[in-house]
């Protein structure tokens, strides 16, 4: 499954991370940067949270805080209903949930959960508004997404306004190889400089990550 998701990408994303390692953050204002960038048709951005339900504590599933408003316009396979698509963009609380995630928890579109996280201290609370089906491989079916702002404003001041990682389209006729470099030229200079990679090295380069698990997963199989 790991792998299949890295094959079965769009060749038109490109994600930028901070150049030394994916878990480092890059300043929110990189955002609008690309944005302005004529090779880039549209950008998004997002936050690891590592968030877990107590009642299911043992379940591991991707929660990311992500910029609502413009999440559908670079992931346009995360399909969901137009109506719910409303709500989780207007909803500040609102939760946008995988619906394979949900029926696993055994939640309910209108539930309010309580996650707690690895990374960040407290209870966050969230209304389940919408429900997604992936429409491509390469997204994760399992995933819970929230308003990056609810994260924002409860972080300490030296961490406020800093993101994970950028996923942008290209724009028509662009190449996303060219793009990806231009964007690292953009920063090149700046103290946080970027690594910016066509959306199937990102994820091989995560998977990486986790190579003596997947061998050792691979070896077991055998």
């Amino acid at each position: 499954a790991w792998t299949v998701q890295s094959q079965d990408t769009a060749v038109d994303r490109i994600v930028t991370r901070h150049k030394i390692t994916f878990v480092m953050t890059l300043p929110k204002r990189y955002v609008d940067e690309i944005r302005a960038m004529k090779e880039v048709k549209c950008a998004t951005f997002m936050n690891w949270f590592g968030g877990k339900d107590p009642n299911h504590d043992k379940v591991f599933f991707s929660a990311i805080a992500c910029d609502a408003a413009t999440l559908f316009d670079v992931y346009d396979d995360i399909r969901t209903a137009p109506e719910q698509k409303k709500l989780f963009i207007e909803e500040r609380q609102g939760a946008l949930v995988g619906e394979k995630l949900m029926k696993e928890l055994g939640w309910e579109l209108g539930q309010t959960v309580t996650l707690k996280s690895q990374i960040f201290p407290g209870d966050w609370q969230f209304r389940i508004v919408g429900t997604y089906v992936a429409g491509r491989k390469s997204v994760d079916p399992r995933q819970f997404f929230f308003h990056w702002d609810v994260l924002n404003e409860r972080l300490r001041p030296r961490m406020k306004d800093q993101i994970g990682w950028i996923a942008a389209r290209v724009a028509p006729g662009a190449s996303a190889v060219k793009t990806s470099i231009a964007i690292d030229q953009a920063f090149e200079s700046n103290d946080v400089q970027t690594l910016s990679q066509d959306e199937r090295a990102f994820m091989q380069s995560f998977m990486a990550m986790f190579d003596a698990v997947l061998k050792a997963l691979d070896i077991v199989s055998i």
